[in-house]
């Protein structure tokens, strides 16, 4: 019985279970994984918000162009216009006076567009501008051309990169029944 015992000692002593050198590697190694995944995280919400931006700066435009292309649809024909020698006289810039005009405010014209990131009152930001490519017009001057260019706005100044944009090319539906 006695030998037993001591036999029993003996393992004891020699398995006291880890090391400190051992503990404070498995801690080391635990520490990296959490940190490349928590790092996976952040570089996804990242993304995430940029995608976002670039949503609801799309929509901005997308909102744009359907109410001119709306309007487009609509517009009165203008035998004038069919003619015309300069852009002032011509169906592109009779389109975006109408755009631009009261008489059709059922198509919710804006002057500078924004839209908050997260809601109404917090986060970025975007405004839309839209820049009248009339110097780029040629006779009969009949297609509306616009850039549209969503940035984020401070309240008095855009930053320098854009979150998107867009240029289009829009010919009422009068001017096709011109000869």
């Amino acid at each position: 019985m006695l030998k037993l015992k001591l036999l029993i000692i003996r393992n004891l002593k020699t398995e006291q279970g880890f090391t400190m050198l051992e503990v404070l590697v498995a801690i080391l190694i635990a520490l990296g994984f959490v940190a490349v995944s928590l790092q996976g995280m952040v570089v996804a919400t990242a993304f995430r918000v940029k995608a976002q931006e670039k949503q609801i700066a799309n929509q901005l435009i997308q909102e744009d162009v359907e109410n001119i292309n709306a309007i487009a649809a609509i517009l009165p024909a203008n035998p004038a216009k069919c003619s015309a020698t300069d852009y002032d006289n011509g169906y592109a810039k009779y389109l975006w006076d109408s755009y631009t005009s009261a008489a059709y405010s059922s198509y919710s014209y804006t002057a500078n567009p924004e839209r908050r990131l997260l809601n109404d009152t917090q986060g970025k930001r975007l405004r839309l501008t839209r820049i009248i490519q009339d110097d780029t017009s040629i006779v009969p001057h009949q297609a509306l051309r616009i850039l549209y260019e969503v940035r984020e706005w401070d309240g008095s100044s855009f930053s320098e990169s854009i979150i998107a944009t867009h240029y289009i090319e829009v010919i009422p539906n009068a001017a096709l029944s011109c000869p």
